[in-house]
């Protein structure tokens, strides 16, 4: 059995000797394992990261290489890919290089789905802040349960595992731009729910790593231009609705530490938003523009339950115009939705610093409920 591992980096020469060493460990209790390759493919980092990967001492190999083209952490994924392909790995694991919460357990926890054959594709489960994740808790989750009905709760997580079946999958598929960038995860994901392979998802407790905060705002239009994308290909509401766990995946702690950097962030969205509803686009049209304009009121005007319902109304918008118009570019879509997903993630957090974890967890999940309810409605045939 032949197990690759990939450590997607850009200059991350502070952390990766010590992922590289919890990797390199956690390997080494993987029953049944007869090869193994740790591999670090790296956005062409300005500072150490390939020296300090090359140097750290490792029970088993290692490499590391910066793939062709324009720099991006699909990229390197996606290049890894074809290695691991060519390479004949049997299975593969995917571990963000910034991560300093990792533990060895993690890699027997990813890949036990895969060795007792229970699953092509593996998902975390992490227990975050309230103020993190917003990609996560208000686009990826609910997107992917809405089409495929599967409660993948973190579906752009960035530690992974999966199996050839999915390798060969992923082989298939032409990738846009935003896929070799940010929006890798949720099109790996997406592509597993809507290809018909087995996900599980297994907890990992915390997830700690480099601040992405101030990466929001680049991140978020190519993690929805690679899920429109997918959808394009595969517009599928699943049929089936995994029931609610109720597992809180929220933390209790709600110390807010961007605060003042959200306040101007939200600045900056209305001002975009304001540029586009001067603008004509079918998306933006009544009843949608009035919701919007709602939606952009100051958060302290709105409950919890009517920002959840304006971003239900404009996500269901901006997909229905999004698929029935193949021909506007999902790079171009993305970034439109772009201001309106930064006023529904700063409104849920100040929002909800008042909620106990549970409630806050079940906030996000009811709106993925709402979600897929509209989604279903909107967007499936008529019977």
């Amino acid at each position: 059995m032949k197990v690759f591992v990939c450590l997607p980096s850009l200059n991350e020469a502070r952390t990766i000797a010590g992922v590289t060493r919890i990797v390199d460990k956690g390997l080494q209790s993987v029953p049944g394992l007869t090869s193994a390759l740790i591999v670090n493919v790296d956005s062409n980092s300005a500072d150490s990261t390939r020296e300090v990967f090359g140097k750290e001492c490792a029970f088993y190999p290692k490499t590391s290489f910066v793939p062709e083209g324009e720099p991006g952490k699909g990229r390197n994924l996606l290049a890894f890919f074809e290695l691991a392909l060519a390479e004949g790995a049997d299975y593969c694991v995917t571990v963000d290089a910034d991560i300093t919460s990792a533990s060895e357990d993690w890699m027997l926890r990813l890949l036990q789905p895969l060795l007792s054959g229970e699953a092509d594709y593996v998902t975390p489960l992490y227990e975050r802040s309230r103020f993190e994740g917003s990609s996560t808790n208000h686009f990826a989750y609910p997107v992917v349960y809405g089409f495929t009905g599967q409660q993948v709760r973190q579906p752009i997580a960035g530690d992974f595992a999966f199996n050839r079946a999915f390798l060969a999958t992923i082989g298939n598929t032409t990738p846009i731009a935003a896929v070799y960038g940010y929006g890798i995860d949720i099109f790996l994901s997406l592509i597993a729910a809507t290809s018909g392979l087995r996900i599980k998802q297994v907890e990992l407790g915390k997830k700690i790593h480099g601040p992405s905060f101030n990466k929001l705002e680049a991140m978020f239009p190519q993690i929805a231009a690679a899920a429109l994308t997918v959808i394009r290909q595969a517009p599928l509401v699943g049929a089936i609705s995994q029931p609610y766990t109720g597992t809180a995946n929220i933390l209790e702690a709600n110390m807010f530490p961007h605060r003042q950097a959200a306040a101007e962030m939200i600045e900056r969205a209305k001002k975009e938003l304001s540029r586009l509803l001067s603008q004509a686009h079918s998306w933006l049209e009544e009843p949608t523009r009035s919701q919007i304009l709602n939606l952009a009121q100051c958060q302290e005007n709105l409950t919890l339950e009517e920002s959840q319902q304006r971003w239900v109304d404009v996500l269901a918008a901006w997909f229905k115009f999004g698929l029935a118009q193949p021909g506007i570019e999902a790079t171009q879509m993305g970034q439109e939705l772009l201001p309106f997903f930064v006023l529904r993630a700063v409104q849920f957090w100040f929002l909800s610093e008042a909620l106990t974890a549970t409630e806050t967890e079940r906030q996000v999940h009811e709106q993925a409920e709402k979600i897929r309810t509209r989604l279903q409605s909107q967007l499936l045939p008529a019977a």
